[in-house]
């Protein structure tokens, strides 16, 4: 059995905008916390962040969809890494795009892995999709 679109979508969009939020308010205490200002949140913010959210929306929207009903576990699991393998693919991507060299794209990608871990960015996306999934398994 598998999930509908709806149900698909409402499930990725919840996953990415919960981790999305945690990570602009654990970035902005972290921040503060340093000494710096608050507006420099807005390096990563933009452009970039709303590609990567309709990216990683409509990944796991599709992995839900496509992928037959299974346990919790294994659907996060599948999911979680889904969702870091589109941070770090998208970041790769942005800044070759803005940048033009591969070496310092491929940096910025695993630095945005390690901030998403510890802005909790990650983590937050584990333990959403862990709660929403239940609502994917009843009809």
């Amino acid at each position: 059995m598998t999930v509908s679109w709806l149900r698909s979508a409402a499930y990725a969009a919840k996953v990415v905008a919960v981790s999305l939020l945690v990570q602009a308010v654990m970035g902005l205490l972290l921040l503060t916390a340093s000494g710096n200002k608050a507006s420099d949140l807005g390096d990563f913010a933009g452009t970039r962040l709303w590609g990567f959210a309709l990216l990683a929306t409509a990944a796991l929207t599709v992995a839900r969809r496509l992928a037959p009903t299974a346990p919790r576990w294994k659907a996060v699991t599948v999911d979680s890494s889904l969702y870091t393998a589109c941070l770090l693919l998208f970041t790769i991507a942005w800044y070759v795009s803005a940048s033009g060299t591969i070496a310092d794209a491929v940096d910025m990608g695993f630095i945005f892995l390690i901030a998403g871990l510890f802005t909790l960015q990650i983590p937050a996306a584990m333990l959403t999709a862990t709660l929403a999934h239940r609502r994917l398994s009843t009809p």
